[in-house]
């Protein structure tokens, strides 16, 4: 960004920046906002609309959506946790319309910012803990001392136990930053190289293609998401 900052903008940025020190992306904070706000609509609609019978329109979508994610927890939980499936579903919807708003003119995605991907990426290691310290207990602490070389080797048991933890959120956060980043820069480096009568053209099939793009993360996320619950209920046998 250039020129100088004023007003509210700059008290904003200034309140908004973390004790680590890094800089904030208030872009990034208005694009979530709108999102919510976006979701909050859908839903808002869904439930003022919704109606006994042969569900039609936006309630039919909404309940396809809902049972899909459903079937998933329910095929992939050894243990079915009820408040899993709406925890998915939000994080699906989210993650989805975080990824597909960027494609709007004067609009950015907020998962193209690591922090946004980070904090998804946190979250579901919040998961794993969890359901790991509630189905295993203590157990899950002696995974890191004696698997997967038995006691004679724990140091390096330790540390490999910890590189593949860190691993879980490190390589969600990154899949979904690195795609969505990389979309729009993309689309940039195509409309710089090719002639602006053409841009329409290649643009459309690009759109395309990450709306694709966009659709198979939020999946991914999600699906994988649900797999670290599971393996954080999976007891040792």
């Amino acid at each position: 960004m250039t020129g100088e900052k004023h007003g509210v903008a700059e008290h904003l940025e200034h309140w908004v920046t973390p004790v680590l020190g890094y800089a904030v992306n208030l872009d990034t904070f208005v694009m979530t906002g709108i999102v919510v706000a976006f979701l909050m609509v859908i839903l808002f609609l869904f439930r003022i609309n919704m109606h006994d019978g042969a569900p039609t329109g936006l309630q039919n979508f909404l309940e396809v959506v809902v049972e899909f994610i459903e079937d998933l927890v329910k095929e992939n939980l050894p243990v079915y946790v009820p408040w899993v499936t709406p925890l998915a579903l939000t994080l699906f919807i989210f993650i989805l319309l975080g990824n597909w708003i960027g494609e709007i003119p004067g609009m950015k995605s907020p998962t193209a910012d690591i922090n946004t991907t980070v904090s998804l990426g946190l979250i579901s290691f919040t998961l794993l803990l969890y359901f790991s310290l509630k189905h295993k207990g203590m157990g899950y602490f002696s995974e890191f001392l004696f698997h997967p070389f038995g006691k004679w080797l724990i140091p390096v048991n330790f540390f490999m136990k910890v590189i593949e933890e860190l691993a879980k959120p490190a390589s969600l956060s990154l899949r979904l930053f690195g795609n969505m980043f990389a979309g729009h820069v993309v689309i940039l480096l195509i409309a710089a190289m090719i002639p602006w009568w053409m841009n329409w053209t290649v643009g459309v099939i690009w759109l395309g293609w990450h709306l694709f793009i966009g659709l198979i993360q939020a999946f991914v996320f999600t699906i994988l998401t649900i797999v670290y619950i599971a393996i954080g209920q999976q007891k040792e046998h």
